[in-house]
């Protein structure tokens, strides 16, 4: 994870096994503790999203990949986006509506249809939102 400070340019890199959680933004993150990286989490810092009965935790990998142009390197950065949905003491990792709807079996039928009637989408741009207001209607029923 990289910070930089408020008064300075200067990125500094926040070593894993020396900081157990970080408040950016008002967003906390975390590293994932052993027992969660036994659960299904993997390692890195986590972003809990949603808090409640079912909540739902996000991780953001960043990558670097380098190419040689003309005799000089060049550096792309891309990242992937992964969210889980913690469920009876497990991780489990969702992207889609189905994939969600698949650990609600008791109430796929209310589910699909307040996805409907409040228009979800689950797409890249939308999908963080979209889970977490079905989780939050889900810990209603």
């Amino acid at each position: 994870m990289s910070v930089q400070t408020p008064s300075r340019t200067l990125s500094v890199m926040l070593h894993q096994d020396n900081v157990g959680y970080a408040v950016i933004k008002g967003q906390r993150y975390h590293v994932a503790t052993p027992k969660e990286r036994e659960q299904g989490l993997g390692k890195g810092y986590i972003i809990t999203l949603h808090e409640g009965r079912f909540p739902l935790h996000w991780k953001n990998v960043k990558y670097r990949e380098s190419n040689i142009v003309n005799r000089q390197i060049e550096y792309n950065f891309t990242s992937k986006d992964t969210y889980y949905l913690e469920k009876d003491g497990l991780f489990w990792t969702v992207s889609s509506k189905g994939s969600i709807l698949k650990h609600f079996k008791e109430h796929k039928r209310e589910l699909n249809s307040f996805i409907k009637q409040n228009n979800l989408k689950f797409g890249k741009d939308e999908r963080k939102e979209s889970l977490i207001r079905l989780l939050e209607y889900a810990e209603t029923l």
